[in-house]
């Protein structure tokens, strides 16, 4: 299984920081980036937003892809073993 790709379940969490959909972040009325209130209101948005996530109770997982045509789903908090293993793709996972 050489790996091509990574995802973790977090990654959208992680990947969009502290902004909403529409690219704005709540309680925040500055649009300077550098002024203290922007940065101390994205900072609480983007821990917010991650705490929200950690308590849905789910552990974190990850999935690697490969040139094998297979995924493997991990559950790395407990085990360094995939916990499943999802055939049947038609090419390479590269994404």
């Amino acid at each position: 299984h050489r790996v091509n790709t990574l995802a973790v379940s977090c990654d959208y969490v992680c990947r969009t920081g502290p902004f909403d959909h529409y690219g704005k972040i709540a309680d925040v009325t500055s649009k300077d980036r550098d002024s203290a209130e922007w940065r101390n209101g994205a900072y609480k948005a983007s821990v917010e937003k991650y705490k929200a996530f950690k308590g849905s109770g789910e552990p974190e997982r990850l999935v690697s892809g490969s040139d094998d045509f297979t995924i493997l789903v991990w559950n790395p908090i407990e085990n360094k073993r995939p916990i499943k293993r999802l055939t049947g793709h038609q090419q390479a996972i590269n994404h």
